[in-house]
């Protein structure tokens, strides 16, 4: 029971590999950036994931069939339908559109050049990436029906948290103190490694143990959006406070544009919704009175906040990091950032919809990546899947405090990787959708518990 724990702390660590593969082609195209020949790796997840499968399939064997609960068919049927057309066109689609300039997915440089698409090594193990996801899914949905299932989940989630920020906030000590750094040991895969530590604005910009700072920032903005959900109108919410505060720290540690901008975004809609929600007659007044203290001290945020922030010797290295990290980005206009969208775009365009197969474009975007790779198709398929998913949450009559941080957590996830990170099979990523499915509301669902 303890294993699905553990699988959802093991999503956290993208960046790490057990043992590294030399991959021929592949491989001698990070030589340059790294001097070794590395591209893929075992991770922990996916070594996790493979138990789970084991695990999965002498428990259906054993009990002679895998349960479903009625409240996810719309939404599992969905993904299954993605996964379908998903793995077709990873064998098919390459093969079809054969010499189509595409941004290599596998290659270190892929985003910034086109290259003529051929099938890959990158197409089977994307599929292979795919069909882990279902794998887990489904072991975790039974895992979640058995009776300490969804407490074993909810533990393995604050883990999860704990060891990114443990992790986070010794590596900033560590480039700090020059004390021993982390690099070696949680990114030592460098094909998948980006740049765990990033340069130096206000403080370092900390990516571990995720490849970089832009993907710890989108689980850290995920998880802290969560938390701040659970402290507003959760039961469970005055330890949330505290753990809000810590995750939303351990953003401001990564320095990472994606989160930050994502953060920002689900902030304000949470607010908005703490806010409307207190003028409801079944509001409680514990709910109420929170809203009347976020209020406040949102008020004197903005009015002695500015004042202060004016006059602090900070200000010019705040503004230099702002205009850096996300004005900067963001004026990009015939940056590559951009210029991989526009591509992605026009594959979709020149392969009549269908897309050029998972595993062949890298985008910016992940719904960049998602239509060019899979099609208008998938593309519908998956976002049909979030928001039937989602869409139970949002019209249950009551929801548990884990229930809660799902609500906000995913949708957060989901809008940080629209902005900046193209990895379809992310796991941190799949881990927020694997917990929204785990921790779906019935339909008579008046719980008032955690």
């Amino acid at each position: 029971m303890r294993l699905a724990g553990l699988v959802i702390v093991s999503t956290v660590l993208q960046a790490t590999a057990v043992f590294n593969i030399p991959i021929f082609e592949a491989g001698e195209k990070v030589i340059g950036a790294y001097g070794v020949t590395t591209a893929y790796g075992v991770s922990p997840y996916m070594l996790m994931a493979s138990v789970a499968g084991l695990i999965l399939l002498v428990r259906g064997i054993k009990e002679r069939g895998i349960k479903m609960p009625k409240q996810l068919y719309w939404p599992l049927g969905l993904l299954v339908g993605y996964a379908f057309v998903a793995l077709v066109g990873a064998f098919v689609l390459p093969n079809w559109f054969d010499g189509l300039p595409v941004n290599l997915l596998m290659e270190m440089y892929g985003i910034f050049n086109t290259t003529p698409l051929h099938a890959s090594l990158s197409n089977l193990a994307q599929a292979l990436n795919l069909c882990m996801q279902l794998v887990v899914l489904l072991f975790l949905l039974q895992t979640g029906l058995r009776v300490d299932g969804p407490r074993d989940l909810a533990i393995g989630t604050a883990f999860a948290l704990l060891l990114v920020l443990c992790v986070g906030f010794y590596e900033q000590a560590a480039q700090m103190k020059s004390m021993p750094s982390l690099v070696p040991f949680l990114a030592n895969n460098l094909g998948y490694s980006q740049s765990p530590i990033a340069g130096q604005l206000i403080w370092y910009r900390i990516g571990l143990p995720f490849t970089e700072p832009s993907y710890a920032s989108a689980y850290l903005a995920s998880t802290s959006l969560g938390l701040w959900a659970v402290a507003l109108l959760g039961y469970g919410w005055r330890w949330a406070w505290a753990a809000a505060i810590m995750s939303t720290a351990g953003l401001l540690n990564t320095l990472g544009t994606t989160g930050m901008a994502a953060a920002g975004g689900g902030f304000i809609i949470l607010v908005l919704w703490v806010l409307v929600n207190a003028f409801r007659p079944s509001t409680e007044l514990s709910v109420r009175v929170r809203a009347a203290v976020m209020s406040g001290i949102l008020l004197l945020t903005l009015i002695w906040g500015h004042q202060v922030y004016q006059e602090s010797t900070y200000k010019s290295k705040v503004d230099e990091m702002v205009s850096t990290l996300i004005i900067g980005k963001a004026k990009l206009k015939d940056g590559v950032r951009e210029q991989s969208n526009i591509r992605a775009l026009e594959i979709v365009k020149e392969t009549y919809g269908l897309g050029v197969g998972l595993g062949s474009n890298r985008a910016s975007s992940f719904f960049a990546s998602l239509v060019s790779n899979t099609g208008v198709m998938g593309a519908l398929l998956f976002s049909g899947m979030l928001l039937t998913l989602l869409w139970r949450y949002f019209k249950a009559p009551k929801l548990t405090d884990m229930q809660i941080f799902v609500a906000a957590s995913l949708p957060t996830a989901t809008l940080a990787m629209g902005l900046g990170i193209p990895d379809l099979n992310l796991p941190m990523y799949w881990g927020f959708i694997f917990l929204g499915f785990v921790f779906c509301p019935e339909d008579a669902n008046l719980s008032t518990s955690s």
